[in-house]
């Protein structure tokens, strides 16, 4: 297993925009990469949303500072390809959608220099929208995800279905996305976080779809008691800081012999200690 961590969207923009010019994305990665990682993974939205000049920054970057780390220090890199900032995969309307493909088009060249390992997709859009304020008609599912299916036609023309991953998300059960990834033979993101916002079993998910994981999202979430009646659980926490058994968790990668990355979605606090912890699971569960 590959010991990964994602370059929070923040930093990637503190690199691009301080006015001393001294901060770089590959200072970020070292930093990380010196706790103990080995994988890192980008944030498409980050990237996306720079203005054209420093998008070109990021293109030297990928080709200078980043490409050195993988060659150095043999550091493997993954994208989580946008879904916020306008980009829309399942809506109805056709310059919306082609558009919003081109912009994941637009960032795999930027990131080709590092040759990612995998590609995270998220189902995002308009479906998601209208499930998050109640509209969960099975027929609409249905009509929406048909629109997911004609944007990853596009998509798989320029990532390879291997390398995509589509990832569990809390507002729709997997079932009604795996469908995806048989049709177009893609890998899945299992993000830990997602499957207990929706009170579901992270055993069960790896039992079931353990065969098709390409890659894992890992970060802990905390339960907030309000009122003392109404529980409420925030996920991209630090490892160690909530509900997550991180040990039993890669006991459950490693029985599956998944040797792909686990990649750090840490938003709260800094990265550096839940690089660590998944660290010493990770040799922990190898007998080192």
């Amino acid at each position: 297993m590959r010991i990964g961590t994602m370059v929070e969207p923040k930093k990637i923009a503190r690199a691009f925009l301080s006015a001393d010019g001294e901060r770089s994305f590959a200072d970020e990665a070292r930093r990380l990469i010196d706790a103990g990682a080995n994988h890192i993974e980008i944030s498409g939205e980050a990237v996306a949303v720079l203005p054209d000049g420093l998008r070109e920054k990021f293109r030297e970057e990928a080709a200078g500072g980043l490409l050195e780390l993988r060659e150095e220090r043999d550091v493997t890199f993954s994208v989580h390809l946008p879904f916020m900032g306008g980009v829309n995969f399942t809506t109805s309307i056709d310059s919306i959608r082609h558009a919003s493909v081109e912009v994941l088009r637009d960032i795999t060249d930027q990131c080709s220099p590092l040759d990612p390992v995998t590609y995270v997709f998220h189902v995002s859009g308009l479906l998601e929208d209208l499930m998050s304020v109640g509209l969960r008609d099975r027929l609409v599912i249905q009509a929406y995800l048909a629109y997911a299916t004609e944007s990853l036609e596009r998509i798989v023309e320029f990532i390879p279905a291997e390398k995509l991953c589509i990832e569990n998300l809390e507002y729709i059960g997997f079932e009604e996305l795996f469908p995806l990834v048989e049709k177009f033979g893609t890998r899945i993101c299992m993000d830990i976080g997602h499957i207990k916002l929706r009170q579901e079993e992270i055993g069960e998910f790896v039992q079931r779809y353990g065969p098709y994981l390409g890659q894992v999202h890992m970060h802990d979430v905390t339960c907030q008691l309000f009122d003392k009646r109404v529980t409420v659980m925030n996920d991209h926490q630090g490892l160690g800081s909530g509900i997550i058994d991180v040990d039993a968790v890669i006991g459950m990668l490693r029985a599956e012999r998944f040797d792909g990355p686990v990649v750090l979605e840490v938003h709260t606090v800094d990265p550096i200690d839940s690089v660590r912890i998944l660290k010493q699971a990770i040799e922990r569960a190898q007998g080192r």
